[in-house]
């Protein structure tokens, strides 16, 4: 079109023309190019405007000149807002501040409208939002939440056209909850006490906290792992709560995954378990009331059945209960674990919650509480502990297609249970290490972690005669071992020490 268009003026491209160029390359991740489109269009426009043609200017067509308009600027942005680059939110800024600057430019020189009534590019809502989405989605909340109190400013200056949803704040508190900056649940938490104050004070419906926003930010304050975020996240449940009883409105309904951001606030604060587990029955409690209502009502009686608090628990509600046990110093955090662990299992089995089926994450969870149970009152104490550990993972080797399949951090906590509970030299204990040496080999878990548990609990000879060619000792008497000389598929699904969670 463009090599036509000098023989052939009815073929130039237009702006459209390179609107879906451009799009397209935007699109498919190919931003450079885009890029380079959009210069090209610039560059044009320039040109253009310092030098119109004659005919152009008697027939008022524009057709030579392509100026970007707003939506080419938005189709690169939010190209760069989807993109992998991890540089993609300050180069979507970028084009952002170039908009802004050439729309200010236009209003100091008070250049008009095109001849055919074209606008030239200005920022809207678009574009604002797809640069907040753009930082949010690398992490960068605090850069998202500088856009976006960029577009209240504007918005309350006068811009309707920057009038931002519910939407824009929302994605700056969901990008706090994803953050790993210890402080981010109280920025989260500030930004939502803004919201209420705007709300409260202006009445503008836009930003009026939904149940998004509250669980976005309860999550945000779970991550700080204190005592005082778990705190902050049981007072803000009770302001969700109250807030729903007053209004039954739907968009402020809590769910499992509210409830869930509050118990793993408690969880990671390590200390009082029991509210975790009181927020759990408190919820199951009113669950099987809803469900003795709906079975002794009609359905004409329960035409508000959306207005009442029944919460879909699953086993992630659960499994942040046990570890609020397990990660905890409660003298009893071994029995309330396995109470809670057989809970799940007569939940699952008898049809009455099949959505808290128990999963790796379970066992786990389950094992991490024997594993770090402080011992008191002698070996009774300590037998009892084992006997929940041992239990819990035959459970799951006898069902491991019911429940999964051990993995790696399972047999290094089992190995951990054993050298702990079992007495040094002590050949139950040697023997169930080898049992779960032989069945962490054969899945093919084997890794540094484990091999450093089992040396902690067989002797040198029992190791030799367990890894064969692959036991190596230097000069200085320390164990290893030699991975060229044991079978490959003993470590093939080792997992590498930082995702070792």
């Amino acid at each position: 079109m463009e090599d036509l268009s000098a023989t052939r003026p009815e073929l130039r491209p237009n702006t459209i023309s390179y609107n879906t160029i451009i799009s397209a390359y935007a699109k498919n991740g190919n931003i450079d190019q885009a890029e380079h489109i959009l210069q090209r269009m610039e560059q044009q426009s320039q040109s253009q405007s310092q030098s119109q043609s004659e005919s152009q200017s008697q027939s008022g067509s524009r057709c030579g000149s392509c100026p970007p308009d707003t939506v080419t600027y938005n189709s690169i942005i939010n190209g760069l807002s989807m993109s992998s680059d991890p540089n993609g939110g300050e180069r979507a800024e970028a084009i952002l501040r170039r908009m802004e600057e050439m729309r200010r430019m236009e209003k100091m020189m008070m250049i008009p409208a095109g001849a055919d009534g074209a606008q030239h590019a200005q920022p809207d809502l678009k574009s604002y939002t797809s640069v907040v989405n753009a930082f949010a989605k690398r992490g960068a909340a605090g850069r998202a939440e500088a856009i976006l109190n960029d577009m209240v400013y504007l918005y309350q200056q006068g811009n309707d056209n920057l009038k931002p949803t519910i939407l824009s704040f929302n994605t700056v508190c969901n990008s706090y909850a994803k953050s790993e900056c210890r402080n981010d649940g109280d920025r989260a938490l500030a930004l939502l006490h803004r919201m209420e104050t705007l709300h409260n004070a202006q009445g503008e419906y836009y930003v009026q906290p939904d149940i998004v926003t509250y669980t976005s930010v309860l999550d945000a304050l779970s991550k700080q792992g204190t005592k005082d975020s778990a705190q902050k996240a049981l007072d803000l449940l009770q302001v969700v709560e109250r807030k729903y009883q007053e209004t039954k409105s739907v968009s402020i309904k809590p769910n499992v995954r509210t409830y869930t951001s509050v118990i793993n606030a408690i969880s990671k604060s390590k200390v009082q378990p029991q509210r975790a587990q009181d927020i759990l029955d408190r919820i199951e409690a009113v669950n099987e009331l809803n469900d003795d209502t709906t079975t002794t009502t009609t359905s004409a009686d329960n035409d508000d059945d959306d207005n009442h608090l029944q919460i879909d628990v699953d086993s992630v509600c659960y499994n942040a209960v046990l570890n609020a046990w397990g990660w905890s110093s409660a003298p009893d955090k071994v029995q309330q674990a396995n109470k809670l662990f057989h809970r799940m299992l007569h939940l699952y089995a008898s049809g009455r919650n099949v959505r808290v089926k128990p999963n790796l994450v379970t066992l786990n969870s389950l094992l991490n509480a024997c594993a770090f149970a402080r011992v008191k009152g002698g070996e009774g104490h300590a037998a009892a502990v084992l006997e929940v550990a041992t239990n819990a993972f035959e459970q799951f080797v006898v069902d491991e297609t019911k429940y999964g399949s051990a993995n790696g951090l399972t047999y290094g906590i089992m190995l951990k249970i054993f050298n702990k509970f079992l007495p040094r030299n002590d050949d139950l204990r040697t023997e169930k290490m080898k049992n779960v040496f032989h069945q962490c080999c054969q899945n093919g878990y084997l890794d540094v972690s484990i091999f450093s548990q089992l040396k902690k609990g067989v002797s040198t000879v029992e190791l030799k005669h367990l890894l064969g060619d692959g036991f190596l000792m230097d000069t200085s008497g320390k164990v290893r071992i030699d991975k060229r000389k044991i079978p490959e598929h003993w470590y093939q699904n080792e997992m590498p020490k930082k995702r070792r969670k």
